[in-house]
């Protein structure tokens, strides 16, 4: 797998350590709804918090996402710890703060729905669709998640995954994260809320035993219940973070910008031409610029309307 320039992901990183909390406007949706309270029923998988690298793909059907509006920006992915039967031990998890070397989250629009996915983890992807929207370390601090609540009720969501924008325009999507494991060893696992692979027209996931794999299997992972967030389309456009509590304008709107610069630069040149980040409309190679940049500070001078 290509992990990219060495200096980009530097960048990248110190961005990401940068990042501005969830934006006022920032919406949650459970996928799938009907899960928002109540646990899922199937055996659960801890592929995504694995103490060993891992990659997990999990395709999420259109139905699921109709209640967001096309050119909403995707900002946040959200897991929470399963009460199925005796796989979590009563309480919080972890007991320490936990740090993976690395934990990579992609988005793409799903070429194949669920129920009908191919082994071949680039087979479900819709060539050129594909935004990196998480790298680097992640550290999910003690405590972040509880098995406290008796099923049918389900458990409170666990560790906030922060990502960069990715604007949805309808369809399936297709979530993949790639993480090295965080090593660190007596600690239990923590099994994630599921459902059952597939849940046809609703989710299904592929999963392998390393974070380079390019294909996988359905018996090595659950499709997880998710709580995203996502902002609505901006009409200020500057106002990148969406938030509405004055100053409306202010230096997590920066923030946000170089997050979707960083994250803009991994796609392909037409993908640029509509990335949020490509502020004067650019459509030349290089799309995404130093031109962006003034252009983003010249329309954050003169504020919204």
């Amino acid at each position: 797998m290509v992990r990219g320039n060495h200096k980009m992901r530097c960048v990248w990183l110190a961005l990401v350590g940068a990042a501005a909390a969830v934006p006022a406007l920032a919406q949650p949706l459970v996928v799938p709804a009907g899960y928002a309270t109540a646990c899922g029923s199937a055996a659960p998988s801890d592929t995504l918090t694995r103490e060993f690298p891992r990659t997990h793909q999990q395709v999420i059907g259109a139905a699921l996402l109709a209640s967001i509006p096309v050119g909403s920006s995707i900002t946040q992915l959200t897991f929470r710890a399963a009460n199925f039967g005796t796989v979590n031990a009563l309480g919080h998890w972890p007991a320490v703060n936990l740090t993976f070397a690395d934990y990579e989250v992609y988005i793409a629009r799903a070429a194949r729905g669920p129920g009908s996915m191919s082994t071949v983890f680039s087979a479900n992807v819709v060539p050129g669709s594909e935004l990196r929207v998480r790298d680097g370390a992640m550290t999910i601090p003690a405590g972040s998640f509880s098995n406290m609540v008796a099923p049918p009720g389900a458990n409170a969501w666990g560790f906030d995954i922060q990502v960069a924008p990715f604007v949805y325009n309808g369809g399936d999507l297709v979530v993949t994260v790639r993480h090295s494991g965080h090593l660190s060893t007596g600690t239990p696992r923590l099994y994630l809320d599921s459902l059952a692979n597939p849940t046809p027209g609703s989710l299904q996931c592929m999963a392998a035993n390393t974070i380079a794999a390019t294909a996988g299997a359905p018996d090595q992972g659950q499709p997880a219940i998710a709580r995203l967030r996502y902002v609505l389309p901006q009409t200020c456009t500057v106002n990148c973070d969406g938030s509405t509590t004055p100053p409306v304008l202010s230096a997590n709107d920066y923030m946000c910008f170089f997050n979707a610069y960083a994250a803009g630069m991994w796609l392909p040149a037409a993908q640029q031409i509509t990335s949020i980040a490509n502020c004067d409309g650019s459509t030349s190679v290089p799309v995404l610029n130093i031109g962006d940049f003034v252009c983003f500070n010249s329309k954050f001078v003169f504020g919204c309307p």
